[in-house]
């Protein structure tokens, strides 16, 4: 539970940036400031979607190698490990994002 409250002034200027920022990221202005305070990253929504998008199309990509390479009988213990390794950066991509 937060229970410490911090205030700082601005200006107009920087007011301004630091909500168009969180509005850019899809958090909530002290969600924001809270990520980027501790030392993160703030990562816009649309940025995590792309690469979400873009990691499952390499995983579609790789499951079809793979059963391809097992049909003609070579060894697929590579293209399962890469698909492993994209499904588990996908779940952290979900995660980040407040999805599944």
């Amino acid at each position: 539970m937060k229970k410490k409250r911090i205030e700082i002034r601005v200006s107009d200027y920087e007011h301004n940036m630091i909500i168009s920022r969180a509005n850019e990221t899809g958090v909530s202005v002290s969600d924001y400031l809270r990520q980027v305070g501790t030392g993160g990253k703030a990562v816009s929504a649309s940025a995590i979607q792309s690469l979400t998008y873009e990691c499952r199309a390499i995983g579609n990509n790789i499951n079809q190698l793979s059963k391809k390479a097992n049909i003609e009988g070579m060894d697929t213990s590579l293209y399962d490990e890469s698909l492993s390794e994209i499904k588990t950066f996908i779940s952290f991509l979900n995660r980040v994002r407040g999805g599944k």
